[in-house]
């Protein structure tokens, strides 16, 4: 959370007068164990042009993990937790924060 607080900090500091719009929130990304599918989330509010999303992925689970985003819309994301190959590739479930800006 420390972190996605830094970059919006950073971003308002950066922006200056420019109006943008944005939303932060948290998710629970499934664990791929048991479910190895992609986790839909919807924003609270639409976008009027898709936006950019950011996540971090936590410490949650023995092994290293990334999370990967994909179909990103003016409505919501996807979002998927993934172990490098040297691992097995599946990862438990995990809590983490998003900021999607416009």
């Amino acid at each position: 959370m420390r972190k996605i607080l830094f970059i919006t900090i950073a971003l308002l500091f950066c922006a200056g007068t420019a109006a943008f719009e944005m939303e932060m929130g948290s998710v629970t990304v499934q664990d791929t164990f048991v479910t190895p599918a992609w986790t839909s989330v919807t924003f609270q509010q639409p976008f009027a042009t898709t936006p950019l999303v950011f996540a971090l992925p936590t410490n949650q689970g023995s092994d290293p993990a990334t999370l990967r985003i994909r179909n990103v819309s003016t409505v919501g994301f996807e979002v998927l937790a993934t172990e490098p190959s040297a691992n097995d590739g599946l990862h438990v479930q995990m809590t983490t924060a998003y900021l999607a800006i416009e």
